[in-house]
């Protein structure tokens, strides 16, 4: 009977030593891989991190003074092809009668979201026809001055644009003009996409 108690009691500690030796390698395991994604999201997080403070100037949204509808915050010009014309918060028809109209759910330059700008085919856009791919669009405004670069140039129906690219978290410039030019009326829409270059990023509680 004592024999029995022995080995018992010898089966029961074997056990307990097998339980604790794969918990703990269980746990070893866990804390080495848990090691390795803290490193690898600080690693990516430093390197985001760096890119926008090598790539851009930071700007306190605190600092910059939001346009109200109808007041002119930036100018809009290309070069190459003579553009050169005020930008007016919001795009209703007496805004677009004295320069191009900023579409108010876009993004502001350097908000990191799309901008959409509009003008008359016959006066303030009518330069727009001779834009190519390549071309760098200015855009000033109080806060600071930004590029982009011309990568493509659709025609298409108001209906065929989608609005949804204006959630988009990537900034770039979207200018349209009814098509075709010196028409009226002219049923389609003439698009220039331009990718940001360069340009002061607007970052809350910058310090």
């Amino acid at each position: 009977m004592k024999n029995k108690i022995i080995i018992v009691f010898i089966a029961l500690i074997c056990s307990i030593a097998v339980v604790l030796f794969y918990r703990t390698q269980f746990q070893k395991q866990y804390d080495q891989t848990y090691a390795k994604a803290s490193e690898s999201a600080k690693d990516a997080v430093e390197e985001v991190k760096t890119l926008v403070l090598e790539g851009q100037k930071l700007i306190n949204k605190k600092d910059i003074k939001i346009p109200k509808e109808g007041q002119q915050y930036a100018n809009v010009s290309i070069d190459r092809v003579h553009l050169d014309k005020p930008v007016y918060y919001g795009d209703n028809e007496s805004i677009l009668d004295i320069g191009v109209g900023q579409y108010m759910n876009s993004g502001l330059p350097g908000e990191g979201r799309p901008i959409l700008l509009a003008g008359h085919n016959g006066t303030h856009f009518n330069r727009l026809q001779f834009v190519e791919k390549g071309d760098i669009v200015k855009l000033k405004t109080s806060w600071g001055n930004y590029e982009y670069k011309v990568y493509d140039i659709k025609i298409m129906t108001p209906e065929e644009f989608d609005t949804d690219c204006l959630n988009d978290q990537k900034e770039y410039l979207i200018m349209y003009s009814c098509y075709p030019f010196d028409q009226s009326p002219a049923p389609q829409r003439f698009f220039v996409y331009a990718s940001l270059v360069s340009g002061p990023a607007i970052r809350e509680d910058v310090k």
